[in-house]
């Protein structure tokens, strides 16, 4: 039985359904019972629990061999690693009381940092969480999510402007997340696999220019890349509702993307998402 932690989210969503599409037994832990009907017509068992009680977790995960563990998105209005830490230290004290035989986590680029990198330290702290856990361990590291620029699609329609914390002109690696989803099932359904880390990115990279020259063919109008300077990092994450802690955390992340220091470990061997921005953003602007 294969456990799908963030079965709601893009990622986990893809990585279920095409479990069930290969007729495997999925059990989706999901926390919202509202979504619990959606995922059982779907032919998934659904096991509610809440990521922050380990006793939820300790029951759920007793019924599955196989486990992907993604950590939710904490409130950025609090203390967001504080929560997610603690959410870790759970999924490890339920991992532990459980006859799970695979687990495959998922991480980030950068996260083979252990310092300097801001809020992707906990990702760092997710690839090392089962280090003394008789368990087989794969992480699963992607580059920056296409939907991140999903937030974009308002103010490129109203305003003609991608706004963005990286410099214009800096490509970086991204990745829809539904190729990763894809790359996860092949990971839950593999059982001759022996290597622990996997890294992917899309066919190419972007930059914020790029992103609004795509903006601007999928919108039939002109669209630019606007650059919020460092110094007004702090108020501008503080004014859409983050706390300031969670605010710090999310530029030091942010940091580390410009100082190249989210780049794979091994970028001969990274997988390739098959995935363009390009058509991830005409298939957001066509659900829209």
């Amino acid at each position: 039985m294969h456990m799908i932690t963030g079965a709601t989210g893009q990622v986990g969503a893809t990585l279920a359904q095409s479990l069930l599409d290969n007729n495997e037994k999925v059990t989706v832990v999901i926390r919202n019972e509202s979504k619990a009907e959606e995922w059982k017509r779907k032919g998934a068992t659904v096991v509610l629990a809440n990521v922050y009680e380990v006793a939820s977790l300790e029951k759920a995960f007793a019924q599955g061999t196989n486990l992907f563990m993604m950590i939710p998105p904490a409130d950025f209005a609090g203390d967001v690693m504080r929560e997610e830490y603690r959410v870790l230290e759970n999924y490890k004290t339920a991992i532990n009381g459980s006859n799970l035989q695979k687990v495959v986590g998922l991480s980030s680029y950068g996260a083979q940092h252990a310092s300097g990198t801001g809020h992707l330290l906990v990702s760092h702290q997710l690839e090392h969480l089962l280090d003394h856990v008789a368990v087989q361990k794969i992480i699963l590291r992607p580059a920056y999510y296409y939907s991140n620029w999903g937030m974009a699609l308002y103010t490129a329609q109203q305003e003609g402007v991608v706004y963005t914390f990286f410099p214009p002109d800096l490509k970086i690696a991204m990745v829809a997340p539904q190729d990763v989803g894809q790359l996860a099932a092949s990971l839950m359904l593999d059982t001759q696999n022996k290597k622990t880390l996997y890294e992917i990115e899309g066919p190419q990279r972007y930059s914020p220019a790029d992103v609004a020259g795509i903006f601007a063919d999928l919108l039939y109008k002109k669209v630019v890349a606007q650059e919020i300077k460092p110094s007004d990092w702090q108020q501008t994450f503080m004014q859409i509702g983050f706390s300031e802690t969670s605010a710090l955390s999310y530029m030091g992340m942010t940091r580390s993307v410009i100082q190249g220091l989210t780049e794979p470990e091994d970028r001969a061997s990274v997988y390739r998402g098959k995935t363009t921005l390009e058509d991830y953003l005409k298939g957001l602007i066509h659900h829209r």
